[in-house]
């Protein structure tokens, strides 16, 4: 299975820090490669995460909130190209199950 990758960051690598189960311990969640959904086609590229991955993104700064946040995405190691945030859609139901997509239009950048 074929993994993305945006600004050096493997989006089935990123981990999620949970509570811990017991004092001095650390848990992260991980998302399998299953999980992460996208497309680079010429005038419709998408990637679609879980949210709780899509907050992390943008906490980590991986994916910035301005419109100068440059996405340089590679598919298992093979350079995609280069990518602004066109819009960001959020699932019509409210569950943690549900994806967040990020539009992405392509630049020279």
């Amino acid at each position: 299975m074929k993994g993305v990758e945006i600004n050096g960051n493997k989006l089935h690598e990123v981990g999620l820090h949970q509570k811990p189960h017991a004092p001095g311990t650390k848990v992260t969640m991980r998302y399998s490669k299953h999980r992460i959904q996208y497309s680079f086609e010429e005038g419709k590229s998408f990637i679609k995460v879980p949210s709780l991955l899509a907050v992390e993104l943008y906490r980590s700064g991986t994916i910035l909130q301005n419109s100068c946040g440059l996405l340089k995405i590679k598919e298992s190691g093979r350079e995609v190209g280069v990518f602004l945030v066109k819009e960001v859609i959020y699932p019509e139901v409210c569950s943690y199950e549900e994806g967040v997509s990020f539009e992405l239009e392509r630049t020279n950048g």
